[in-house]
């Protein structure tokens, strides 16, 4: 009986641990796709940990750093979005999700804002 019990502990182990990816991916995806879903730009999630969220952004392409935050590019129901993950004050994961045309075109705009203010404020020293 004794060996029953250690090999089906055993076996769930490996099951979880092959499975560690995939359920982690799923637990991100599905808020996403329910944000997204609901036109919703913020949520903060407190049962998310914000380690198994980062991850996830490590995953899809975000550089691998240990501060408070992550942002990276995704694909939820075959539209391309900007996600930007942070640590929550109160604990779990602080998420803000922007298509990334919307989010490119933002940029753009403000790099160009940026541009003609600082070339009509400019001196020429001579």
């Amino acid at each position: 009986m004794f060996v029953i019990f250690v090999i089906a502990a055993v076996l769930i182990v490996v099951f979880l641990i092959l499975t560690r990816t995939s359920r982690r991916d799923s637990a991100v995806e599905n808020r996403l796709r329910r944000m997204a879903a609901a036109g919703q730009n913020h949520a903060v999630f407190n049962d998310l940990y914000f380690e198994a969220a980062r991850a996830y952004a490590v995953a899809k392409g975000a550089p691998p750093t240990r501060g408070d935050s992550a942002s990276a590019k995704t694909v939820i129901d075959g539209q391309v979005y900007q996600i930007y993950l942070s640590r929550a004050a109160g604990g779990g994961t602080s998420v803000l999700l922007e298509e990334y045309e919307a989010q490119r075109d933002r940029i753009k705009s403000l790099m160009d804002e940026m541009s003609r203010t600082s070339s009509s404020d400019r001196e020429i020293p001579f």
